[in-house]
């Protein structure tokens, strides 16, 4: 087969792998997103009833400074997801540029005002080029993850506030 006879436009190809894997490195930092805002408070949430439990046979320091780790390591989580979401905001920012060059491509005849060129062509401010946060709720989910995370930092500095209590409580 000869390639004249193919006729592959290459900008055009490359434009649509680059807005493709966008998409997936979206879709894979809202996974990741997901799975850390109900598998680090659940987790947590056992390890502290369980520490708690074991809090009599171990020393007062000990359960200390792991429930202290715990609040830190939560913390880092935490920061991880603000980073994820950091990095999917300039995917987003990514194919909503290139859907709104796709929309500019369109021959003369059709209306240009008909409507978003893709799903992400809301999300981006056009006058500042820049993502705005606060469509379609992105920024209430922003809100309920911090508030999560404080929830379940809150929870790990329970136990050591418990045991100071408690320490009072016996003088």
């Amino acid at each position: 087969m000869k390639s004249e006879n193919l006729n592959l436009n290459i900008n055009i190809l490359d434009d649509q792998i680059i807005y493709i894997e966008a998409c997936k490195k979206i879709k894979e930092s809202n996974l990741i997103c997901l799975i850390l805002i109900v598998a680090i408070p659940l987790l947590s949430g056992l390890m502290v009833i369980r520490l708690w439990s074991l809090a009599a046979m171990l020393t007062d320091v000990f359960v200390i400074s792991i429930a202290l780790l715990g609040a830190m390591i939560t913390y880092f989580f935490y920061r991880w997801g603000c980073r994820i979401r950091q990095v999917s905001s300039v995917f987003i920012y990514y194919a909503s540029i290139m859907e709104e060059n796709k929309k500019n491509q369109r021959p003369v005849d059709t209306d240009p005002d008909k409507g978003p060129g893709g799903p992400f062509s809301l999300l981006i401010d056009r006058d500042k080029r820049e993502v705005n946060q606060n469509v379609k709720g992105r920024l209430n989910i922003k809100y309920a993850e911090t508030a999560i995370y404080v929830c379940t930092i809150f929870l790990w500095l329970l136990v050591p506030l418990l045991k100071l209590f408690l320490f009072i409580g016996q003088l």
